[in-house]
């Protein structure tokens, strides 16, 4: 139940921030910057593990493909391979004894890593690929502005579902 939850939000909140993009003019662009489809799929790692929340980043992007379009069908690998990374390692990270935030971030810097070296793989094994390791490397400056909003409001949002689930899960 709760990972459909996780997998509804990944899904439902890019919706909002692209409708914020709209009404604000500034586009797709501010989902870019805020990273919507993050924060669910973080959360997922720490609250249901490695296991789910890894399967959570890859089925997020592609269920949110199938019903909206989007991500764009270019980036959605790409997506897949980050937000389950995301997943993994919060989920792994979540089970020592650190901090939350230093898991989030560790999960974070993982994540991305990682995608940039699938980026750079796939540009080397299909040189016509219009992948740009370059362009995947700027996007980490972009997402800045997301990636710190969810230091800040991930682990709220876990100490807040720990509470709930002691007493009503």
């Amino acid at each position: 139940m709760t990972a459909a939850v996780l997998i509804a939000e990944a899904v439902l909140l890019p919706q909002i921030v692209h409708l914020l993009g709209r009404w604000s003019g500034t586009g797709n662009a501010l989902g870019t910057i805020i990273l919507p489809m993050h924060f669910a799929v973080l959360l997922s790692g720490l609250i249901l593990g490695p296991i789910a929340g890894g399967m959570i980043g890859v089925s997020a992007p592609i269920v949110s493909y199938c019903l909206t379009g989007m991500p764009a069908v270019s980036q959605l690998f790409l997506m897949c391979v980050e937000l389950a990374v995301y997943g993994i390692a919060g989920g792994v990270l979540a089970r020592k004894k650190i901090p939350t935030i230093l898991t989030l971030f560790s999960a974070q810097l993982s994540g991305r890593i990682v995608k940039l070296i699938v980026a750079f793989l796939i540009g080397m094994l299909l040189p016509e690929s219009t992948m740009s390791v370059a362009a995947v490397a700027s996007s980490f400056v972009t997402g800045l502005p997301g990636m710190i909003m969810q230091l800040c409001l991930v682990p709220a949002l876990f100490y807040r579902f720990k509470g709930l689930k002691e007493y009503y899960v």
